[in-house]
Order: structure tokens, then C-alpha cells, then sequence
């Protein structure tokens, strides 16, 4: 769940061709974007929720707020990666995003 930026990149980017095909749209709104880059990080609401429970059990409420702390600032590191200066940023598409998975994982 708690993947590379760049491995999350070229999930997003996968998430958006899905929309794409979806709609017949090339792009898609900064606010649902910001929706994307969140499942691409974890995946489903259920999925987050599951190992939030399963780390609460067998570690502690702490390393389970730690662990989404973690999550949250991923989330939020790639979204000004992706969106910067908010909504007012331009729209990006799928092939614009895999180009920034790649940059990110060069950088790495």
C-alpha cells in the first residue's frame, strides 16, 4: 500500500487512462485528481481500513496513526508533485503523469 512516488505515479497514471476510457475524455479535474492520487496510494477505503485495524491489533493505536500519518503525507507530498498551486494548476494527463514517475524514479 504504502509505495514508491514514483510506483504511485505510474498507478495514478493508470487510474486516469481507466477514466479516460471511461468518459472518452483525455484528462480529468484537478479535485478528482486529487481523489485518484489518494486510491493510488492506498487503494481502496477497505484496504486502508484493514491494515489500520490489523495494526491496532498486533502493534498499537500509535504505530496505526503513525503508519496513516505516513500515508496522509504521501498523499499530500504528491499532490502538490502533481497539482501545484492547487486548483488553479493545469489539468495533467495520463502520459504527463508516467512522465513524472519516471523523472521522480530518476531522481531517486
Amino acid at each position: 500500500m504504502h509505495t514508491s512516488d514514483s510506483d504511485v505515479l505510474r498507478r495514478l497514471a493508470d487510474l486516469m487512462d481507466e477514466d479516460d476510457a471511461r468518459t472518452n475524455k483525455v484528462g480529468i479535474p484537478v479535485s478528482y485528481g486529487h481523489r485518484l492520487i489518494w486510491l493510488a496510494v492506498i487503494g481502496t477505503y477497505e484496504a486502508w481500513e484493514a491494515e489500520w485495524v490489523r495494526l491496532t491489533k498486533t502493534k498499537s493505536v500509535q504505530v496505526a496513526n503513525e503508519w496513516s500519518a505516513g500515508i496522509d503525507a504521501q498523499v499530500h507530498r504528491l499532490i502538490e508533485l502533481v497539482y501545484p498551486g492547487g486548483i488553479m494548476a493545469r489539468p495533467k494527463s495520463a502520459q504527463d503523469i508516467r512522465a513524472m514517475a519516471d523523472q521522480t524514479e530518476t531522481a531517486a
